[in-house]
C-alpha cells in the first residue's frame, strides 16, 4: 500500500528538479512520472500533486503522468480511469500510456482515452526483419498521428532500429542507443554535453 506515497515522493523530487533547472536557466522539457492505478480509486487523487506543483511553482504542462496499459485490465474501473484522465488534463498536466502492446492494447481505448503520448513497448522492435512487425509499427505510428497522439518508441538499442523509426517519422525514441538510466547529476552533465 506504499506505492501512492512513492509516486508522490518521486513527483516532489521531479518538481524540485524542474524548479532548480529553471533557476539555472536551463531549457525545460516535459518529465514523465509514473502514476499507479491505486490513485484512481480516490476521487480527488490529484490534489496532492497539484499542491506539490504549486509549492515549486511548476508549469503543469511540464509534467506527464505515465500510466501503464495494464491499468485497463480491470474493466470495472475503466469509467473511473477515464474520469481520472479527464481530471489530469483539466488541471493542465499531460498523460502518457506506457508499455503499449504488452497486455490489453485495445484500439478502442485509444479512441476513448484522453492521452497525449503513446509509448510503444520494446517488444515491437525486436524483429524488424519481419515484414509484419514493420507494418504493425508503421500502422500504429500513422494511426497515432491521425489521432493527435505523440509516439515514443521504447527500448531502442541499435542503429537499425533508429534508422527505421526515422523513416516512419516516429516522434520520439528512448533507449540504450542514446543513453542508459543515470543518476540526476550525471543526467545534468549529459544535457550539458
Amino acid at each position: 500500500g506504499k506505492i501512492c506515497m512513492l509516486d508522490r515522493y518521486v513527483f516532489d523530487f521531479v518538481c524540485k528538479s524542474i524548479k532548480k533547472w529553471k533557476a539555472e536557466g536551463r531549457d525545460l522539457f516535459p518529465i514523465s512520472v509514473n502514476l499507479s492505478r491505486c490513485h484512481f480509486v480516490h476521487d480527488n487523487f490529484l490534489s496532492d500533486f497539484i499542491r506539490i506543483a504549486e509549492k515549486y511553482q511548476i508549469d503543469r504542462r511540464l509534467i506527464e503522468f505515465e500510466i501503464t496499459e495494464n491499468i485497463f485490465l480491470d474493466v470495472s474501473q475503466i469509467r473511473k480511469i477515464k474520469e481520472g484522465l479527464h481530471m489530469i488534463h483539466q488541471y493542465g498536466f499531460r498523460c502518457s500510456l506506457d508499455d503499449f502492446g504488452v497486455c490489453y492494447s485495445s484500439l478502442t481505448l485509444l479512441r476513448e482515452l484522453d492521452i497525449d503520448v503513446l509509448k510503444l513497448d520494446r517488444s515491437f522492435f525486436s524483429d524488424l526483419d519481419n515484414r509484419k512487425a514493420r507494418n504493425v509499427i508503421t500502422s500504429i505510428v500513422q494511426m497515432s498521428e491521425g489521432l493527435g497522439i505523440t509516439i515514443v518508441a521504447e527500448g531502442i538499442e541499435t542503429k537499425n532500429q533508429t534508422d527505421f523509426l526515422k523513416e516512419m517519422d516516429c516522434d520520439m525514441v528512448q533507449g540504450y542507443f542514446y543513453a542508459k538510466p543515470m543518476p540526476i547529476r550525471e543526467f545534468e552533465r549529459f544535457l550539458n554535453d
